[in-house]
């Protein structure tokens, strides 16, 4: 594995516990033949549906690993909210 693949399986762990608190929310994430942004779905597990993607541009994925989380879980709380399943 590249240090980019760790990078995203950790990225996806991480939003993967945050979800948790969510039922019935699941985190998807979106290979586009290794093409920028990093993208991530968040969808609804019963009935099967999309809620939202989250991107990361280059920039964001070279932050450093706190600072990139931050931002994975403010745009995954920020698609909740704008689809109404932050409750």
């Amino acid at each position: 594995m590249t240090t980019l693949e760790i990078a995203i399986d950790a990225d996806t762990e991480a939003l993967h516990a945050v979800a948790e608190s969510f039922p019935n929310i699941d985190i998807v994430y979106k290979e586009v033949a290794n093409a920028l942004p990093y993208r991530w779905e968040v969808q609804l597990i019963e009935p099967r549906q999309y809620l939202g993607t989250i991107a990361l541009t280059a920039a964001q994925i070279c932050q450093p690993d706190t600072e990139r989380r931050v931002t994975l879980r403010r745009e995954f709380l920020r698609i909740l909210r704008e689809t109404g399943h932050d409750r």
